[in-house]
């Protein structure tokens, strides 16, 4: 007897097998023979009473003319007269890969960032695509928060800490600035356009209370969310800076995630009506 193709299958032999599978309703480790199925351990039940509501794609043509989607989940409870708040995930870069409806609390494909997790606590929540575009032309960013200072960035930093892949180091570290945000060229070639791009030059505009959190192993310096922080600080701006030490670009610690994403809800119902 096979293990289902969604199970992982740890030990068989004739006509039986140990499998364990991930799922929403917890991590489940089964026996299988020719009598039935029998469970023999369940952990991490812990999000298996999370509701999904409706979740679909929206179409739209960009500025450029590029046609795009934009995932759209809706809150369990959704009734269309009534107002949601709502939460727009945006990563400059990103095609979204996965279908939106996939049910994945567990492995969902952006840790704390899970759209449905979301939802359940009543948001309305876009996800949408922004690729990069090579053929446009002048600046790709304006005004990017998740990157203060790109005269920093441009050589600090270094991806060989994380990527594997000879071919995406290449271009992430020669090209990430030049290329991808389509700046001109180096910060000591054209100072101006890197300044104009980087939001830390930009703190004083700033309207939306804004929650930094990073790892202090991140690739990308924690000195980044330091600067801006401490930019709004000065200025009398609601911020907020948390620091998760042991984490890197993407957290992996439990307690971090739930705190990381705790604080999300928080501030986010604290500042909604701003």
């Amino acid at each position: 007897m096979a293990a289902p193709a969604s199970d992982r299958c740890l030990w068989q032999s004739a006509g039986q097998h140990i499998a364990v599978s991930r799922t929403n309703n917890g991590t489940i480790l089964r026996h299988r023979n020719e009598e039935g199925t029998r469970e023999l351990l369940r952990v991490n039940a812990h999000l298996g009473d999370v509701r999904f509501g409706k979740a679909f794609d929206l179409r739209y043509t960009m500025s450029s003319g590029r046609e795009a989607s934009m995932s759209c989940v809706l809150p369990p409870d959704w009734a269309a007269k009534e107002r949601h708040p709502a939460v727009m995930f945006v990563y400059p870069g990103i095609e979204r890969k996965t279908a939106v409806g996939e049910p994945h609390l567990v492995d969902g494909p952006y840790f704390i960032y899970n759209k449905h997790l979301f939802a359940a606590h009543g948001y309305v929540v876009l996800e949408p695509d922004l690729p990069f575009d090579e053929n446009a032309g002048g600046d790709f960013i304006d005004s990017l928060a998740g990157v203060a200072n790109l005269i920093a960035l441009h050589e600090q930093v270094d991806p060989r800490c994380r990527y594997k892949n000879t071919d995406q180091v290449a271009f992430r570290f020669a090209q990430m600035c030049e290329h991808s945000f389509h700046l001109p060229g180096p910060p000591w070639q054209d100072p101006a356009s890197y300044i104009r791009n980087s939001p830390s030059f930009l703190a004083e505009n700033f309207e939306a209370p804004l929650l930094l959190m990073h790892g202090d192993l991140d690739y990308i310096s924690i000195a980044q969310s330091e600067a801006m922080f401490m930019a709004l600080t000065g200025l009398k701006k609601p911020v907020e800076f948390v620091r998760y030490l042991g984490e890197d670009h993407v957290y992996v610690s439990a307690p971090n995630i739930r705190d990381a994403f705790s604080r999300i809800v928080t501030w986010r119902d604290r500042h909604g009506s701003m």
